[in-house]
């Protein structure tokens, strides 16, 4: 995913229309190329963003031409999707990846990926009436989370006070609010609003934005802190289901989720330059502990003061490896990694 600033835009050309543009490979040789893209406001700041998918693997420099006058309209397959359906819970998908958030604790879905069916008609949201804790055909809740983090649950560390960002199964204090901000052709979003966290200020909310990109399997979540919080750290959970192993700027597990359900595997990815501490085992879950972003250490400025990568696989959903082990999955989220920590600098210019 790129994610440009419209502002950024605009000072090179003050001419350009946001609503009224078209996004075109540079790459090309005989004629351009429309690449879908997206405007939205959904960030953490007050800009507003232009996004859209490039493939950046082995290459150093791509090109891409922002044309300020284009179609007013344009006509891409919608690839995302993000429902309120029920006030327990928001969902939010890609063709490729499904995920849900509750009380604090997120869920994924699995999803058949071999199906032969285009990538917009792959969104399964919203689910009102179907059992999707039995397998459909297009796929399955793939986690029973319990009283666990989950895929990705939050824990505040403050003042000497370890205060969860959740309440699992309902047992807690910590109330939510979820909107959903909106889906397109490029990206989904989400947010949740955490409240009662800290008990002696319990209007200061944690906010939780959860991203998915069109053809993209794991969800950005980005989180923002209140102001006044005493050198905060954040504990990133995840659910233990079988072998569970890190490494620099992850965590990841593999193993059987009951019969229903069969082996899956999970992962957190966090940008490398916030993670230097090895997770905490705590029986059910490993939790990884990690400083605020360095960015945002301000609380007053724009932005997230953490982001972090989610990712679900389920076996079945799988075309490949036929028989994934641990190792297998621990060597896919090392390439997921290398992927979505990559240091790209955005250059713009007439």
């Amino acid at each position: 995913p790129v994610t440009i600033s419209v502002d950024a835009l605009k000072e090179i050309d003050k001419e350009f229309n946001p609503e009224n543009c078209v996004v075109v490979d540079g790459d090309f040789i005989l004629d351009w190329r429309v690449i879908p893209h997206q405007v939205d406001d959904w960030d953490f700041g007050p800009d507003k963003t232009l996004s859209f998918m490039a493939d950046l693997r082995g290459k150093t420099t791509r090109y891409f031409i922002f044309y300020a006058d284009g179609e007013a309209t344009h006509d891409f397959p919608i690839r995302t999707n993000a429902v309120l359906d029920n006030p327990a819970y928001v969902a939010w998908e890609s063709d490729a990846g499904a995920f849900r958030a509750y009380t604090g604790q997120f869920d994924f879905f699995g999803k058949e990926y071999h199906r032969l069916l285009a990538p917009e008609d792959r969104l399964v949201f919203p689910l009102e009436g179907v059992n999707y804790h039995a397998q459909q055909d297009w796929g399955m809740d793939a986690l029973h989370v319990g009283e666990t983090s989950g895929l990705g649950g939050l824990t505040l560390y403050t003042d000497g006070q370890t205060l969860p960002v959740q309440s699992p199964a309902g047992n807690g204090t910590v109330g939510f609010e979820y909107k959903v901000l909106g889906s397109g052709p490029v990206r989904a979003a989400v947010e949740m609003v955490a409240t009662n966290v800290i008990p002696e200020s319990p209007e200061k909310a944690v906010l939780i934005r959860g991203f998915i990109y069109a053809g993209r399997e794991e969800s950005e979540i980005q989180v923002r802190l209140p102001e006044g919080l005493n050198d905060p750290e954040l504990g990133i959970g995840l659910q233990h289901v079988g072998e569970s192993f890190h490494g620099a700027g992850y965590m990841g597990t593999w193993g059987k989720q009951g019969d229903d359900i069969g082996e899956i595997g999970m992962a957190v990815i966090i940008d490398q330059a916030t993670h230097g501490n090895k997770p905490l085992e705590l029986g059910h879950e490993q939790k990884l502990k990690t400083g605020v972003h360095a960015r945002y250490a301000d609380p007053g400025a724009p932005g997230y003061h953490l982001r972090y990568w989610i990712v679900g696989a389920w076996q079945r959903g799988m075309q490949y490896p036929v028989a994934p082990t641990a190792e297998d999955w621990q060597h896919t989220v090392e390439n997921k990694v290398e992927d979505l920590t990559v240091d790209v600098k955005v250059d713009l210019g007439k």
